[in-house]
């Protein structure tokens, strides 16, 4: 045995379980409001830190103690107080801000809760089905991507596609698949007010979410959101842009998915579909964007699709499977939008 060897992984492994351990208490801290008691309040002692969030102070020292240990929050020996740092504050603390990770920690704990679940299907076969991940997974998920597409979906993503811009400013018909909680939809009209807009899912929870919002955001009358499958899309409807924001590798049947967008397309339509940024073969994924995809695929995407039989693509999905996808599904064009984006890849594809 090379002792140096097994050295070095058990310092990776350490790193790997403490790190699981630090997300646990960044979901506490987040749950509780530790980040946006402490933001922009300078040096606090552990006392005027749980008086200021209303909490325990017995609690509060230990949580602010791994904090620091983690770099996370900064600590003075001296004065025995801790800092939140404006930058971290941009992470943790601000729900408005693009940078923000709360909803990603929030729902990466959510899929720790299943795991159990998913070792009995590693035996038994089948999977998690979506719905027994609970009301706050889905919110976990709105949270998570609420910041981005506010800030990027219509001032970076859309413009990417002028002819787009151009007739949902004139005035037409779009859809979005997959459309979880509704937000993207409820942007659009916002900003497009001569079109009308349409969510399409499964998740009545999604649903529920994304029509109350849509009637406080005062757009009710221009979005409309139903259950419907992307596979049973009405045809009769042709629309001018179709999205997805990382939806499709999720579904159960990714390819009737795709078919059934193109049947609802127009001939002059386009169809924007957004998946994880991922290269297209394990050997390209091994990093720790590679780690956290298919761990996150386990724990939930390829999971949901084969609890129901489905053909589980899973979250590393590269631009050979979108192209195989779009191929398959009748689509003559596929072109990867110039759109810089850690996490997604954006593509455009045309009838």
């Amino acid at each position: 045995m090379d002792k140096a060897k097994r050295e070095k992984f058990l310092k990776q492994l350490m790193g790997h379980v403490s790190g699981a351990a630090l997300s646990g208490m960044i979901y506490v801290g987040d749950q509780v409001g530790l980040f946006k008691a402490m933001a922009g309040a300078g040096g606090l002692t552990s006392a005027e830190v749980a008086t200021k969030a209303g909490l325990q102070e017995r609690y509060v020292r230990e949580w602010l103690s791994a904090m620091a240990a983690a770099g996370i929050v900064e600590y003075d020996a001296g004065s025995e107080r801790f800092t939140f740092p404006e930058e971290h504050a941009a992470l943790l603390a601000d729900d408005n801000s693009p940078s923000f990770l709360g909803g990603l920690v929030q729902s990466t704990i959510v899929m720790l809760r299943a795991a159990p679940r998913v070792a009995e299907s590693f035996v038994h076969g089948g999977g998690v089905p979506f719905v027994e991940y609970g009301k706050e997974h889905v919110a976990a998920i709105d949270r998570g991507n609420r910041p981005q597409y506010q800030f990027h979906l219509v001032k970076r993503w859309l413009p990417a596609m002028p002819d787009v811009v151009e007739r949902l400013e004139a005035g037409a018909e779009a859809a979005d698949i997959g459309c979880g909680s509704g937000y993207p939809s409820i942007l659009m009209a916002q900003a497009f007010p001569n079109s009308r807009f349409y969510g399409f899912d499964v998740s009545e929870e999604s649903l529920d979410r994304a029509r109350t919002d849509a009637h406080s955001k005062g757009v009710a009358d221009r979005v409309e959101f139903q259950r419907v499958s992307a596979t049973e899309l009405p045809e009769t409807r042709k629309f001018a842009f179709i999205s997805s924001f990382d939806a499709i590798h999720d579904m159960v049947d990714p390819r009737g998915a795709l078919r059934g967008i193109r049947r609802a397309l127009a001939d002059d339509g386009v169809y924007m579909m957004v998946e994880p940024r991922s290269g297209d073969t394990l050997s390209e994924n091994l990093n720790g964007q590679g780690a956290l995809m298919y761990s996150m695929s386990t724990l939930h995407c390829m999971t949901v699709s084969l609890a129901h039989g489905g053909e589980g693509i899973g979250t590393a999905i590269g631009q050979n499977k979108v192209q195989e996808l779009a191929d398959q599904a009748g689509f003559s064009r596929v072109r990867r939008l110039p759109i810089e984006h850690l996490a997604q890849a954006f593509y455009e594809l045309r009838p």
